[in-house]
């Protein structure tokens, strides 16, 4: 059976996160919620409001869901602090002026798409069109006052699933499920725009390609599984080795495309000897037998007037040097 509307009214009067009805589903609902409050401190949500009051209503009932809440009481502290805040997931705008929240709702959609941000408009307004203004204008959703703070939380967290749902889809798109690495499409989208931010680090940015040596012999021998344990333990070695401002993606089969925004020459020799050591000291324990794992490296440093494409084929070429020499060593060319 349901809750009745007085039943309802008098649980959400009190400090209750939700109420779930008996039965499967609500158990099911009970679970969801649950998770939610879990996941809700990692999530960050910011009230726009010009009425102190009125803002810190906002914030309470953020707040009670567990979310981390910016506040910002003007249009342009707002969009300070969405520029310096991107992990934003929903944006509550109540500004009191109406052209105020329509410029707001306008500036942050071209910030931002609905699936990479969700936007709430809150308003007094009482015309037959104030909804379909501000959706018009960009926002996901439109509240209208006085409000029940039940509808309040669908509409809030009708948008912010909307976010984190496109978010993990997107992680998922872009990671390698073996190792947990970004993939090469991943590789693809990242690197364009960071060659193009560059300049602005000190040194020359590097491409690199890492080859595991005998991966094909390792499969043969040991099987599929301990190759795949392999690649995995690879992965999470480079990634360790080369630290976190530099981007190691799987590539192929059995090669890693790596950049790095800016080296000089000696740091880069000695940030691919220290990947390259690192991977050989790391053996792979796979069925009671220690398999030792080498790779090979080419690193190539970029010059502005190349492609991507580019420094993928010289450093393809440099790989193909060191695997010449036996493998397990880096080829430099800067």
């Amino acid at each position: 059976e349901g809750v009745p509307q007085s039943a309802g009214d008098m649980l959400l009067r009190h400090d209750i996160v939700d109420y779930c009805l008996k039965g499967k589903t609500g158990i099911d609902e009970l679970v969801r919620v649950i998770q939610r409050l879990q996941k809700n401190p990692s999530l960050k949500v910011m009230v726009v409001d010009d009425n102190a009051t009125s803002r810190a209503q906002h914030m309470g009932l953020c707040g009670s869901q567990r979310f981390e809440v910016l506040q910002a009481s003007s249009k342009r502290q707002a969009l300070d602090l969405y520029r310096q805040h991107r992990e934003l997931v929903l944006v509550l705008v109540a500004l009191g002026a109406t052209a105020d929240a329509l410029n707001l709702v306008t500036e942050l959609r071209e910030l931002a798409t609905p699936d990479e941000l969700g936007v709430i408009a809150v308003s007094n307004l009482q015309t037959p069109h104030a909804a379909a203004e501000h959706l018009k204008a960009g926002a996901s959703d439109f509240l209208a006052k006085p409000f029940e703070k039940e509808e309040y939380f669908c509409r809030v967290y009708s948008c912010v699933d909307r976010v984190d749902n496109m978010r993990r889809i997107k992680q998922l798109a872009f990671i390698d499920g073996l190792t947990g690495v970004a993939n090469r499409l991943a590789f693809f989208r990242q690197v364009p725009q960071q060659l193009t931010e560059a300049g602005r680090a000190d040194g020359r940015p590097a491409v690199a390609l890492v080859s595991i040596d005998q991966l094909n012999a390792i499969n043969d021998k040991h099987g599929y599984l301990a190759g795949d344990q392999v690649l995995a333990q690879v992965a999470r070695s480079l990634a360790s080795s080369l630290g976190p401002d530099v981007l190691c993606a799987r590539f192929t089969g059995q090669q890693f495309s790596v950049f790095v925004p800016g080296a000089s020459t000696s740091a880069l020799s000695k940030l691919f000897e220290r990947a390259r050591s690192g991977v050989e000291r790391a053996s792979v324990s796979f069925e009671g037998q220690k398999l030792t794992v080498t790779v090979s490296c080419g690193v190539v440093s970029c010059e502005a007037e190349e492609s991507l494409d580019g420094y993928i084929n010289r450093a393809d070429s440099a790989l193909e040097e060191a695997e010449t020499a036996g493998g397990n060593c880096v080829v430099l060319r800067a």
